[in-house]
């Protein structure tokens, strides 16, 4: 049942993805470790904790379990340092709990870090955005989240059952209309769960960083392990779908939380700091 998880173990993939992995992951922790400001080492820390952590916290499914990421919120704490944090956590959990691999960590750096990187990147641009804090806007990004969540959902599924993954239906577009409809519907009941500022952005980056970790987890699997895995594959992304859940509420409360007491933590500004 390790096999479901997003780390990849030792003798999977073959050498040329994992010495590629290798190559890469040097590089985003190269570049992550450069000149690291001496006030940004107790953040790198604590952050390094709370992904090994998480991987302690499982969710659980018929039949195994799966633990939570948190290279969302490392992402958006930490922006390009990011992959820092997850390398020193890969660490940890091998060398403290046998989770993952030695030859495999370089390609699961940047499975993690990548969509890490990405959110620390976009969000402090999206959290600009003004237009994203009206009713529309809100209902806009709380829909995007849901609809990506059962996107996966729906085309795993159909994975798992269907011989044939060159025409899934979850692309025709009758199967798109649905998900939009029943995402759009989901987007209007965001306001009840928390109706704070700042909450919508972080499950939609939530949600986002998931879904590609999961897709980066699946795109490995797929083609650097050869036709074996592919179904195993496709059981990764079925696993994960609480995980990608629950991860983008964990984001959400803490982006509103982080951005009502201390908006710099996650390198963007309060909507009440806007013009001060």
């Amino acid at each position: 049942m390790s096999l479901l998880a997003v780390h990849i173990s030792d003798g999977i993939l073959s050498p040329v993805w994992l010495g590629g992995g290798m190559l890469l992951g040097a590089v985003l922790v190269f570049l992550a470790a450069y000149r690291l400001p001496e006030d940004m080492i107790p953040r790198v820390g604590l952050l390094t904790a709370a992904f090994f952590v998480s991987s302690l916290i499982h969710v659980k499914i018929p039949g195994t379990s799966v633990h939570l990421l948190l290279n969302g919120v490392v992402g958006l704490m930490l922006g390009r340092r990011a992959a820092l944090a997850i390398f020193l956590g890969l660490v940890a959990q091998f060398v403290l709990i046998q989770h993952g691999g030695i030859t495999s960590i370089g390609v699961n750096v940047c499975v993690l870090s990548l969509p890490a990187m990405l959110a620390g990147a976009v969000f402090p641009w999206l959290s600009r955005r003004e237009s994203l804090e009206t009713g529309f806007g809100r209902w806009m990004l709380a829909s995007l989240a849901a609809f990506g969540f059962l996107f996966l959902a729906c085309a795993s599924v159909e994975m798992i059952w269907s011989r044939d993954w060159e025409h899934l239906r979850v692309f025709d577009w009758e199967w798109l209309a649905g998900g939009a409809v029943i995402a759009a519907i989901i987007g209007a009941s965001e306001r009840k769960l928390e109706p704070l500022p700042g909450f919508p952005l972080g499950l939609l980056v939530g949600v986002g960083v998931a879904l590609l970790t999961v897709a980066g987890n699946f795109a490995a699997l797929l083609f650097g392990a050869g036709e074996d895995f592919r179904t195993l594959a496709a059981a990764v992304l079925i696993a994960h779908i609480p995980v990608i859940g629950v991860e983008g509420l964990i984001v959400g409360f803490t982006v509103s939380f982080l951005l009502r007491v201390q908006p710099e933590m996650i390198r963007a500004h309060s909507p009440e700091s806007r013009g001060t």
